[in-house]
């Protein structure tokens, strides 16, 4: 972008100078030229520019994750799952539940503060967690709130279990 502006400036001046010493038709031709070269630089920067823009976002790498972000949603919707299965709202502790699904696939691509080197029992934990929330939302779906309130249990030991070994 600088460049951009400290050419054309160079090329307004060697313009202004040439157009003083130039006869009208070497004018037009000078001015024909300008427009040309001009075009060619904006032509050049925007394609830098898609370049740059396309580099930044590389399909089929893996997207950058917020854990705290995405852990502060998973913990919200959790106060939630827990608040409407006490009411025997079950329709609000599918959707509660639907929105963790929908969060914790992006658990799979954190890095742990603690014990990195774990990677699989990291994983272990993940799968773990995954399974105990799909037993929890098929007693949620087939209107078991009985069973429901015990899996929340299960549920919060496996939370517990990873975040005490992989949690800062």
């Amino acid at each position: 972008m600088i460049g951009g502006v400290v050419g054309s400036k160079i090329l307004e001046r060697a313009v202004t100078y040439h157009v003083h010493t130039m006869e009208p038709k070497g004018v037009q031709k000078m001015t024909k030229g300008i427009c040309f070269v001009s075009m060619i630089i904006l032509l050049g920067a925007g394609l830098m520019l898609s370049q740059v823009a396309a580099q930044q976002v590389k399909p089929g790498a893996a997207p950058k994750v917020n854990q705290g972000q995405t852990m502060k949603t998973i913990a919200g919707e959790w106060k939630l799952v827990k608040e409407t299965l006490e009411k025997n709202n079950l329709a609000a502790t599918q959707k509660s539940l639907q929105k963790i699904f929908d969060t914790i696939p992006a658990i799979e691509n954190f890095t742990p503060p603690k014990n990195a080197d774990k990677r699989d029992a990291f994983i272990d934990n993940y799968r773990n967690l995954t399974k105990n929330l799909t037993l929890l939302r098929n007693a949620v779906d087939s209107q078991n709130s009985q069973a429901a309130g015990g899996l929340t249990g299960v549920v919060e030991g496996t939370c517990k279990s990873c975040h005490g070994t992989f949690r800062s």
